[in-house]
């Protein structure tokens, strides 16, 4: 072979070799929505976790996709939920959209008023059944159609308890019948020669100073029999018979007889004081408790319960949580739906886990995943809460948060009937 043929065929393998590897797609990288690499930027809207806890999660994205930016943005750190409702709105309303976000977090009972402002998941990043490995909720609330959002975490409820009021007044543990509670709830408030309370048995039936109030009460009405995702039912709240049992019953805890009213302070205060044995919250709520309890030396011996059942009813608790999601405005959709699965896979939520702990949580990450629900389930924390989670329920309120005001207007507003909360639900979900 003479150096002219040996030149050509060697510069045709280099031809070939260069032509190969430009084609070849890199398995670590993602591309944005023009399919190249470059640089893509991604602004994520958060509320409840600080930077600080879910570098980890960004910083494992960023690393096998060093064309992606993530700026992370906690908003509603002082104005809370409705803080973050107001400028959520302004965000997906406006049209300069330069410091929009590209990916939003959501409560459950939001999915619906905000539905035309997602864009849902590609089925080639999240398929068909991708959500079998979350519980049920998840695929009801934000997987029942589209792929609509994906949870870092969940939560349900559970009654936090003083372990020394119960023993004071007979008990060891909360009752899990609703009826028997509620004999337990009246039995440790006790009250003052004016009849006044000065320690409470049960936190309930107030939009004042009972924080889930509307969750609790959701809960009930659920346990009753009434099926809320029923265009039937919902169309006659007002008079439904299930409805109204279950308003009744609730109300009974803040009857002048009750366990509870609206002078006592807000329940988590009432209980960290030691004025109030019972009363029922998530498992974040928790977390403040411990905390409180163990910085200022309260000396509380807390235990925690799951919440009562009507008896002779199915089990059903009440799901509350917050799922991430990607805005249809985004320029770079594919990207966001992409970090967005990548964060809530079992590595990047023990990763989560361990960095919340590290940075003073009590109780850690309530994981969505039912694969992952044995490495929590023997939680002194969490058990509980696990327990429930299979079981728990929500209703498509579409904006839950529109129907949760009208819910506690009803009980700031003593005496009042149903009819405010139908005209809601008719103007909200119908």
């Amino acid at each position: 072979m003479n150096n002219h043929k040996f030149a050509k065929i060697f510069l045709l393998l280099v031809v070939s070799l260069l032509f190969l590897t430009g084609c070849k797609k890199d398995d670590t990288s993602t591309q944005n929505g023009d399919g190249n690499n470059d640089q893509v930027t991604l602004i994520w809207w958060n509320m409840f976790d600080s930077e600080e806890n879910v570098k980890p999660l960004i910083d494992a994205f960023t690393s096998q996709n060093p064309n992606v930016v993530i700026q992370y943005r906690q908003q509603g750190i002082t104005g809370g939920v409705t803080s973050y409702r107001n400028l959520l709105d302004n965000a997906l309303t406006d049209a300069e959209s330069i410091n929009d976000p590209d990916i939003f977090t959501l409560e459950n009972t939001w999915v619906g008023k905000y539905q035309e402002y997602i864009s849902p998941a590609p089925s080639n990043i999240i398929g068909s059944d991708y959500y079998n490995d979350f519980y049920p909720i998840v695929k009801e609330d934000f997987g029942k159609v589209n792929s609509l959002g994906v949870p870092l975490y969940v939560d349900a409820l559970a009654v936090i308890y003083n372990k020394d009021k119960l023993i004071e007044g007979g008990y060891t543990i909360p009752d899990n019948d609703w009826s028997e509670f509620k004999n337990q709830a009246k039995s440790l408030t006790q009250r003052d020669t004016n009849n006044k309370i000065v320690s409470a048995g049960f936190a309930a039936a107030s939009a004042e100073n009972v924080q889930f109030n509307f969750d609790i009460l959701s809960l009930l009405i659920l346990q009753n029999g009434a099926d809320l995702n029923s265009p039937s039912v919902l169309s006659t709240f007002a008079t439904n018979s299930d409805v109204e049992g279950a308003f009744n019953f609730y109300e009974e805890f803040s009857a002048s007889t009750g366990s509870w009213n609206d002078e006592q302070k807000l329940d988590v205060a009432a209980f960290l004081e030691g004025k109030l044995a019972m009363f029922i919250a998530p498992s974040w709520r928790l977390n403040d408790i411990l905390i409180y309890n163990e910085k200022y030396n309260l000396g509380l011996d807390i235990g925690i319960a799951s919440v009562p059942q009507l008896s002779g009813t199915d089990n059903i608790s009440w799901g509350t949580y917050w799922g991430q999601t990607v805005s249809k405005e985004s320029p770079n959709t594919d990207v966001a739906w992409e970090f967005v699965k990548f964060i809530a896979e079992a590595d990047q939520l023990r990763a989560l886990d361990q960095k919340v702990k590290e940075n003073g949580r009590m109780v850690g990450v309530f994981y969505p995943r039912l694969s992952m629900s044995s490495e929590i389930s023997d939680d002194p924390y969490l058990r509980v809460y696990t327990q429930a989670m299979p079981f728990a329920k929500s209703w498509d309120m579409k904006d839950g948060y529109i129907i949760e005001s009208e819910f506690n207007n009803y009980f700031k507003d003593r005496g009042s009937d149903l009819n405010q909360i139908q005209s809601a639900i008719n103007s909200t979900i119908n």
